[in-house]
């Protein structure tokens, strides 16, 4: 953003910075997983729900790791970087396209809302990217726990429902939704009902 200022008020500096961004960004796509060595972006990988992508908790071609930068990003960094991938996606910046929002949606439905029932557990939610097993040589989290409802309201998944085509994602919110917004007379949640409100936004405008 930095950058994209710059570049609006016509600064010559602002090269350096949208290509320092552009780099981090590219990593993502073009630094690849080494099993047992190396973190990278995206690895994509089949699932019954369609083509996904997970990734490392460790930072793309990072070379300072620890067995813990191997394993599958866990849910609670997932939530923060799932955020930002929203807002450069609507700006259109890189590689971050429709196709890549989808795989990464199908991730979020078939790894990391591993339960077709959400009441029947405290945590009902997996603890990382690939669900509870390693998948394609990427160990699963185990630097932290499953997840609980509370704690995948705090997140924005729902807003990736616009782009999972099983409707798994949708489904879950609502099931989440239901069962921790007391009354919905007096609704007291937020990220969910915004995010399902982005969600529908996206899909309105894209018929």
């Amino acid at each position: 953003f930095v950058g994209k200022r710059l570049l609006d008020d016509g600064s010559a500096d602002a090269g350096p910075y949208l290509r320092q961004a552009l780099r981090m960004s590219d990593g993502m796509f073009e630094v690849p997983y080494v099993p047992g060595e190396r973190p990278g972006g995206f690895l994509e990988v089949d699932t019954p729900l369609g083509e996904a992508v997970i990734y490392s908790f460790g930072a793309p071609g990072a070379t300072d790791v620890d067995p813990t930068h191997l394993e599958a990003c866990p849910m609670t960094y997932a939530r923060y970087m799932l955020t930002s991938v929203l807002v450069l996606h609507l700006e259109a910046f890189g590689q971050w396209d429709d196709a890549i929002m989808r795989r990464i949606a199908t991730g979020v439905a078939h790894f990391l809302l591993d339960t077709d029932d959400v009441t029947n557990s405290d945590q009902p939610f997996a603890a990382g990217v690939t669900g509870s097993d390693a998948v394609a040589g990427m160990p699963p989290t185990e630097y932290r726990s499953r997840n609980s409802l509370m704690d995948f309201i705090l997140t924005p998944f729902a807003a990736y429902g616009v782009w999972d085509e099983s409707g798994r994602i949708d489904d879950v919110t609502s099931q989440v939704y239901d069962a921790v917004e007391g009354d919905p007379e007096h609704p007291e949640q937020v990220f969910v009902p915004a995010s399902m409100l982005f969600a529908a936004t996206v899909a309105a405008q894209s018929e």
